[in-house]
């Protein structure tokens, strides 16, 4: 959600991105995230979803639906719900 990319901007330490992002408030958004993958002619999305059971849902959604490359991320922070979690515990371990 809109939090996790706030994370994952301050996770980049100021580098600035260089690619498109598509933030879902709600994985009930996915249909309309496939539509502009599909306008933009996308070929290659890495997803930062949460780890529970609607993210899932969301990529095996996503995988049904499009014909490109997912790489879903979730892995990179697969003890925490969120990439929001995964931040505030590595922002805990640094000031302990």
């Amino acid at each position: 959600m809109f939090i996790d990319f706030i994370s994952y901007l301050t996770y980049l330490e100021g580098e600035e991105p260089l690619t498109d992002y598509i933030i879902l408030n709600s994985v009930t958004m996915v249909n309309k995230a496939v539509n502009i993958i599909e306008d933009r002619r996308y070929t290659d999305i890495d997803l930062f979803l949460d780890n529970d059971e609607a993210g899932d849902i969301a990529v095996d959604q996503l995988q049904e639906l499009l014909a490109v490359d997912l790489n879903d991320k979730r892995g990179e922070y697969k003890s925490f719900k969120d990439f929001n979690d995964f931040l505030i515990s590595k922002h805990k371990n640094i000031n302990t």
